[in-house]
């Protein structure tokens, strides 16, 4: 899988994220937002925004976008099911514990 990958620092810029990708035609079962447990993500659990769907990745009727939030090792296996580099892993990891949220996207 290709995927095109965002690192936001808060809550609004996700949400101005997924509202460009939605705009640019991306579909919602292509966009993976991922967040460790200490980052600040209440707000996206409104259905308008995200809905939060646990580690089973499994979508919502409403969901505008999946939500995965954890610790180290469900997160790793995540961006491991994206196909991404152990040296990726590792950056994003680092970036989740810093309280920031990823945004990953399939381009196919």
């Amino acid at each position: 899988m290709v995927h095109s990958i965002m690192v936001a620092a808060g809550k609004q810029e996700v949400k101005e994220a997924v509202r460009s990708l939605y705009t640019a035609g991306r579909d919602v079962h292509q966009i993976h937002i991922l967040a460790h447990e200490n980052a600040e993500t209440a707000e996206l659990f409104r259905p308008k925004a995200v809905s939060r769907i646990g580690m089973a990745g499994e979508d919502m009727v409403h969901t505008a976008a999946p939500l995965y939030r954890g610790e180290g090792a469900l997160l790793r296996d995540k961006l491991r099911a994206l196909g991404l580099s152990p040296s990726a892993i590792e950056y994003y990891e680092e970036e989740m514990e810093k309280g920031r949220i990823v945004i990953a996207v399939d381009e196919q």
